[in-house]
C-alpha cells in the first residue's frame, strides 16, 4: 500500500488528498447536522 502511494504522480497525490478531505467534511457536516436536529427535537419535546 505504501509503495502505491510512493509510485503516485504529484496531481493524483493532491487529488486525492482533496477528495479524502471533501468526504471528510461532508461526514462532519452530516453528523453535526444530526446532532443538532436531535438536540433542538429533545428540547422542544421537553419543553411542551
Amino acid at each position: 500500500m505504501l509503495n502505491f502511494l510512493r509510485n503516485l504522480r504529484l496531481h493524483v497525490k493532491v487529488s486525492l488528498l482533496g477528495a479524502v478531505s471533501l468526504l471528510i467534511t461532508a461526514a462532519a457536516l452530516v453528523l453535526l447536522a444530526v446532532w443538532q436536529n436531535r438536540a433542538s427535537t429533545r428540547e422542544v419535546c421537553h419543553d411542551t
